[in-house]
């Protein structure tokens, strides 16, 4: 009993000390802290936050009514009052207003009591791209390889700085980028392909400062276009683009987003190529045909360097397409058909292995040489496909592989089928 007395008295003297200790406001709530988006609001209350220049930040008013009211400096901070879900600011930094800047709170307690706390905003200045007095530019993708790429790069230029065209290096970058500078934006634009070990660079100018140095790595323009982007023409240049441009990468360059069509090439010996050309072109030794659908007859004919080809989203290729090619391996997982010529197969001796896809529905004559090992095909419905008899070439020991529970449809739907792959038929 007395265990239980002096428990209950030391429970009350912790209460009545909780009530009065700093861990409350002195009315009986605890304090609840401030952040950079929380503001605790409380008579005489202050707090900083951080921002960056163009950042825009909501931060709640913690304690507040919905008829609070602010006071903020102008011509620095953009700051408008929501009280939906909460009484709170949204706070812009505009542009050029670093520095430290104070919002006056005002709001009243039920008993109209006046409130007034101090929001201190301290701007700092936003990532310009800027190192110092340096700005790198990795590379300009000059063939907009992707959905949102531009074939320039944008710089804000620092105040009173201006561009010296004079300062451009090494010789002959004017052929390679074009800059022009429109108040404090500099615009340096891809003009040709540019991938040597020295650098591109060139000087920002201020009297009485330190010049600004902007080095470009690398500028992307291996290929050209049809007027709207669409069909895939031929290299951006022969003289600016050369066989070390392709060797160098890891990975083959892809072709611009907005392509969807390969032209066609030629095939007779007495039209000779431009230099430009995709077809009977040395230079040409890998590519990625990003969004391409659609490969025309002799597209790639002869061109002899041409190894590793990337054809994600290719639907149909035509004949003769990469005769005289050197690929080894090609995935085509959406492919649906493939035409064949009698003169000239569509794919090289030095193919190995073809993958395809689900999507198959038509494999014409003359497609593939003897010298092929393997043919893959994913598809589980042999009865939608149309397959010669003569896809192959005589000769040939080339096994063809379709998915294992469905080797009899296929053989039931094509009986010839061993007889044309002489490697026969098998479940993968």
């Amino acid at each position: 009993m007395r265990k239980n007395i002096f428990a209950l008295v030391a429970f009350t003297a912790l209460t009545l000390v909780g009530c009065k200790s700093e861990a409350d406001d002195g009315v009986g709530e605890k304090p609840r802290s401030s952040t950079e988006t929380n503001f605790f609001f409380r008579n005489g209350a202050t707090h900083t936050i951080h921002m960056q220049e163009k950042e825009i930040r909501t931060v709640t008013i913690d304690g507040a009514t919905d008829n609070f009211t602010y006071e903020a400096p102008t011509g620095y901070l953009s700051v408008s009052k929501s009280t939906d879900p909460s009484p709170s600011l949204v706070i812009e930094a505009e542009d050029g207003s670093t520095g430290s800047h104070d919002i006056c709170i005002t709001d009243k307690t039920a008993d109209g009591v006046g409130i007034t706390a101090t929001l201190t905003v301290i701007v700092g200045e936003r990532d310009r791209g800027w190192k110092g007095n340096t700005f790198t530019i990795e590379n300009i993708d000059g063939d907009k390889t992707t959905k949102d790429a531009k074939d320039y790069v944008d710089i804000e230029v620092p105040e009173g700085f201006t561009y010296d065209a004079s300062t451009l290096k090494p010789d002959g970058a004017g052929e390679r980028v074009t800059i022009k500078q429109t108040g404090t934006l500099l615009k340096v634009t891809a003009k040709n392909h540019y991938d040597e070990t020295t650098p591109i660079t060139f000087r920002l100018k201020k009297t009485n400062a330190e010049d600004r140095v902007v080095t470009i790595k690398r500028v992307t323009k291996f290929w050209s276009t049809n007027n709207d982007g669409t069909v895939l023409a031929g290299l951006s240049s022969n003289v600016y683009v050369t066989q070390r441009s392709f060797d160098m990468l890891q990975n083959p360059p892809k072709v611009p987003y907005t392509v969807k069509t390969v032209t066609y090439g030629y095939y007779d010996p007495n039209v000779s190529p431009n230099g430009f050309a995709l077809y009977r072109n040395p230079i040409i030794t890998k590519i990625d045909l990003n969004n391409v659908e659609d490969i025309g007859s002799f597209a790639f004919y002869n061109s002899q360097n041409l190894v590793t080809v990337v054809a994600d989203k290719v639907k149909y290729i035509d004949n003769g397409a990469f005769a005289g090619t050197k690929i080894k391996r090609i995935n085509l997982p959406e492919i649906e058909r493939i035409s064949g010529n009698s003169s000239y197969y569509s794919f090289p001796t030095t193919l190995q292995s073809i993958t395809m896809g689900t999507k198959v529905k038509s494999l014409d004559s003359y497609l593939f040489l003897k010298e092929l090992r393997e043919v893959r095909i994913a598809s589980t419905t042999p009865g939608a496909i149309s397959m010669s008899s003569q896809v192959m070439q005589e000769g040939n020991n080339t096994t063809l592989y379709v998915p294992s529970a469905y080797v009899n449809d296929w053989k039931l739907k094509f009986p010839w089928v061993e007889q044309t792959f002489k490697g026969g038929i098998k479940g993968m």
